[in-house]
């Protein structure tokens, strides 16, 4: 680690030792970054994490399922990401989790399940991205953002209460008929979705799809 980081996180150390409460952490931009000390999981107070950028970031401590404080976790552009800690779960209160262009994950952790209150879920060119656990019903999820995730086949299955659905560039073969039980649903978006080749004959009226 570069110097000037080890001493940057000997500061961060000291801030998380105070008696002051951090609510707002950002390491965004942050190119060389390669990991994130594992006294992050002392952040107690944390509201909002942003390593948006941080390009070099390979993973997260499994202490950061200690912040079971955390409202909001920006990964956005985290190309070397190559998985999320199974302790992402611990987080139940999380309310968005942006995972654009992370280029190097192949899967999120089953774990994901847990988060009841999370509403919106941006996995925007997550490009190896093949399938997304399955068994589970994100009960809060809202928004789910699945552009240009152009190896995933499979139709997200992970929430029945979804308002937004973004599946253009995928390659989604089938869209199951479940999908009309779907009540909330009201905007469905899948252009150049080149392998569909099964579309339920009956929506509701208000559906549209683009």
């Amino acid at each position: 680690m570069p110097l000037i980081l080890r001493n940057w996180f000997l500061l961060v150390a000291q801030i998380f030792s105070s008696c002051h409460p951090l609510l707002h952490f950002t390491f965004s931009g942050c190119a060389s970054l390669e990991e994130l000390p594992s006294f992050i999981g002392n952040a107690t107070d944390l509201k909002v994490l942003d390593l948006e950028g941080c390009s070099s970031l390979l993973e997260l401590p499994s202490s950061v399922g200690n912040i079971t404080t955390l409202e909001y976790l920006y990964l956005n552009g985290c190309a070397s990401l190559v998985e999320l800690p199974s302790s992402i779960g611990n987080i139940t209160i999380v309310k968005e989790l942006h995972l654009n262009q992370c280029s190097s994950l192949v899967e999120l952790p089953s774990s994901i399940g847990k988060l009841h209150e999370l509403s919106r879920l941006y996995l925007k060119g997550f490009s190896t991205l093949k399938t997304l656990p399955i068994n589970i019903n994100m009960k809060s999820l809202d928004e789910l953002d699945l552009t240009d995730c152009s190896l995933l086949k499979s139709f997200p299955e992970i929430s029945t209460n979804i308002r937004v659905l973004m599946l253009n560039g995928t390659s989604i073969e089938k869209i199951p008929s479940s999908i009309r039980s779907w009540s909330r649903l009201d905007r469905l978006h899948m252009s150049n979705c080149q392998n569909l080749w099964e579309f339920p004959h009956a929506f509701a009226a208000s559906l549209s799809c683009s």
